[in-house]
């Protein structure tokens, strides 16, 4: 009779999330309807994408896995649902993602009030919400903060379907074979040098722009890493060899997206490793260095920097003195509020009226720090970066309390953390919702694994 009244309980719960999932999906399509009757392929896919996600919230790790496996994949299919630049159906894959992770915190409470990493994120998305109202274009501050909202979400998720380490090992070996499919149409884009794939002479794959594709490259180079330092994985010889081999094939996928802060952000990411855990990786990092200048991709974007640095007028400008130009035309107008700044979302708009050299849409700030200043002031700024440095002091601590894989662990989430700050200095990385899923998603899983009691050994798991 338990046994029966526990079955009825579990199927009437699954019933309930499945009719707050439809009635979700049900406003939604209101909220599309005006879409509907101007974008044919929204139209088609809606149902579909409906259909899938109610199938989804049946269960969340099943939602988290599909997730992974696919969103690096999804890009340009969500593109071509988009209808004149508004949303699509990723904003109802974002939507759905919040509203998962928020009905799953409900059910398991114990778990939220453990996770004193959401105390940051709680503290800057409130002071976000404050910078919405201050907007002159609220809805674009609307799907801004819901974007920032979903990174919280995915961060957060691996604490809610994190059981040991065993089934960490299962999360880290599916973020990495969920690498492969993106990686290998990448090298066929390439290859065949596809529109689709091969945007302007530059590398793009799967991914709307060359620049995501290469900061997600950068965080599977990171999670390769990880797997060869830390031994969660069981690796034979051949699959070390592999793995290895795969390593080059980043390196050189890396190289073909022609992104500049992307290679100083690898760059970095080995220096610091070397320095903090592997003296000797310095030794492969200056080799690998020497031999990627002297490839003519290199060569091309790094002769670029020395060309059209604005020191001569009516000349050309290069990217980096362009975003000079760019910070430099926004400091006045930051000067006039710095504390809550002029609204969320807004410096792209705002742009068009005093940067010269913007076009009819603006320009984005492509400087995470000085858009944070300008959008939400120094209280936004100071928040944002609470949330890495909680980040970072729970690994540092990690880093100098444990020995062996956990401590080179931690250092290799450390060295993720910092170039990933670095590569906010000159790229519009907030914006990059795919890469920025992943990335979350594998902190939250390494910082989610801190506190687990039971440490089984590296045999244990297999690749």
């Amino acid at each position: 009779m338990t046994l029966l009244m526990n079955r009825t309980s579990f199927f009437v719960k699954q019933a309930a999330l499945v009719l707050f999932f439809a009635c979700v999906l049900g406003l939604g399509v209101v909220f599309f309807a005006p879409l509907l009757t101007r974008n044919l392929k929204l139209l088609i896919a809606l149902p579909f994408a409906g259909a899938a996600l109610i199938l989804m919230s049946l269960n969340f790790r099943w939602t988290i896995i599909v997730i992974i496996t696919t969103r690096a994949l999804l890009d340009p299919i969500l593109e071509q649902t988009k209808s004149h630049g508004g949303p699509g159906i990723g904003g109802l894959l974002n939507l759905f993602m919040i509203l998962m992770v928020l009905v799953t915190a409900a059910r398991f409470p114990d778990k939220v009030k453990k996770c004193r990493f959401l105390i940051p994120w709680v503290f800057f998305l409130a002071a976000c919400l404050p910078m919405i109202y201050r907007s002159p274009v609220r809805s674009q501050s609307i799907r801004t903060w819901l974007m920032l909202l979903t990174y919280a979400c995915v961060f957060f998720a691996p604490f809610l379907a994190l059981k040991d380490e065993k089934d960490k090992a299962f999360w880290v070996r599916l973020l990495i074979i969920s690498s492969f499919l993106p990686i290998l149409i990448a090298c066929a884009g390439f290859i065949f040098k596809h529109p689709m794939f091969y945007l302007d002479g530059r590398l793009n794959g799967t991914f709307s722009h060359p620049n995501i594709l290469a900061f997600y490259v950068l965080l599977v180079i990171t999670m390769v890493l990880y797997v060869l330092k830390t031994g969660i994985l069981k690796l034979t010889v051949a699959k070390k060899v592999m793995l290895n081999f795969y390593l080059v094939l980043l390196m050189i996928i890396l190289v073909l997206t022609q992104t500049r802060s992307a290679w100083i952000s690898c760059a970095m990411l080995f220096f610091l490793y070397g320095v903090l855990k592997e003296k000797k990786m310095l030794i492969f990092l200056f080799l690998g260095v020497l031999l990627l200048t002297a490839t003519p991709q290199v060569q091309s974007r790094l002769k670029d920097l020395t060309e059209g640095t604005g020191a001569r007028k009516h000349e050309k400008l290069n990217s980096m003195a362009w975003r000079v130009r760019l910070w430099q035309s926004a400091y006045p107008l930051m000067l006039q509020k710095p504390v809550l700044g002029y609204g969320l979302g807004t410096f792209q708009d705002y742009s068009i009226d005093f940067f010269p050299l913007a076009n009819w849409k603006g320009s984005p700030a492509h400087n995470v720090f000085v858009e944070a200043i300008f959008e939400t002031g120094f209280v936004g700024l100071l928040s944002y970066l609470a949330i890495f440095g909680w980040m970072l002091k729970a690994l540092y601590k990690r880093m100098r309390s444990s020995v062996g894989a956990f401590s080179r662990e931690a250092v290799i989430a450390i060295v993720c953390i910092v170039s990933y700050l670095i590569s906010c200095y000159a790229d519009n990385l907030n914006y990059y919702l795919a890469f920025n899923w992943y990335f979350y998603f594998f902190i939250g899983l390494i910082l989610a694994g801190i506190n687990l009691k039971t440490k089984p050994k590296p045999e244990e798991t297999n690749f």
